[in-house]
């Protein structure tokens, strides 16, 4: 395991699709300020693919995925921040979650300026996930491990997205079915971002309203049929994952959302100017 962060940019099926095995593990990362070979951190198999499959705890590993434009991605484990950043096009999967939070993550500023592509995490999602989200679509399916109790404060200690998510978001589609954590869409201008409402877990219309950023200038909505179909065919796409990976239980659990969105979700849609995006919300 790196020992300090490394910087794996390499790591996209953009880079590998037409790379030898020999030449995929001679590939540059940089572990600090040293420059090192794939093959000095990660065991190698396979070569000339536009697939990539990784597993390990990758928390310390950073912008993979970053600016791929075709293909999969698919981490067994945690990952480390910028997954993903600018893509526009392809698939990545995380089964596990990604950050530097113990417990595992989506690392900070995961999917920032996403263009287009799907991203499907199953775990949580540490602070600025989706920032600048720009047309790619999501699913981040971490659920809160009891009921929220907002009395106790730090709202993003114990929140499945830490913080900041869909900060000056201007397109793209979302689906959060856990706690989409403090300071909520601030600055949003385009997209949409549809939260699980979850009444056993606390996560009612009023919680939302708490977490979301007094920069956030949003209209909570219920689902119009438009935002019925969207949310079917995300939580489809996050169910099909689920069930290739071997976790029928968990594809399972997602069947009630799928077959009644409008009963289960509330749209979060920009309304009106937003903040500068040149000017600190924190």
């Amino acid at each position: 395991d790196p020992t300090v962060t490394l910087e794996a940019e390499v790591i996209s099926p953009d880079n590998f699709a037409d790379l030898s095995h020999d030449e995929i593990c001679a590939s540059t990362v940089y572990h600090g300020k040293r420059q090192l070979r794939l093959d000095d951190f990660f065991d190698v198999d396979g070569e000339r693919s536009d697939a990539i499959e990784i597993r390990g705890n990758l928390h310390r590993v950073r912008h993979v995925g970053r600016g791929m434009s075709r293909g999969a991605l698919t981490v067994h484990g945690d990952i480390g921040m910028h997954l993903g950043a600018h893509m526009s096009g392809g698939k990545i999967e995380v089964f596990g979650s990604a950050g530097d939070w113990v417990g595992g993550h989506v690392g900070k500023s995961f999917a920032y300026g996403a263009q287009r592509g799907l991203f499907l995490i199953q775990g949580d999602a540490d602070a600025r996930a989706g920032i600048r989200l720009s047309g790619a679509d999501m699913v981040i399916g971490g659920t809160p491990g009891q009921a929220i109790d907002d009395k106790l404060g730090t709202l993003g200690a114990r929140a499945n997205c830490k913080g900041f998510a869909f900060e000056y978001m201007t397109g793209g589609r979302a689906v959060v079915l856990g706690d989409p954590g403090p300071w909520l869409c601030s600055g949003m201008t385009g997209g949409v971002v549809y939260v699980r409402q979850n009444d056993e877990m606390g996560l009612d219309e009023r919680a939302i309203r708490r977490r979301l950023s007094k920069a956030a200038k949003v209209s909570l909505d219920e689902l119009l049929d438009p935002d019925i179909a969207n949310v079917r065919e995300l939580l489809s796409a996050y169910q099909s994952a689920l069930r290739e990976s071997g976790q029928d239980n968990a594809a399972r659990a997602v069947t009630e959302l799928i077959e009644d969105p409008a009963a289960n979700f509330i749209a979060i849609n920009p309304v009106t100017q937003q903040a500068d995006p040149s000017i600190s919300t924190e």
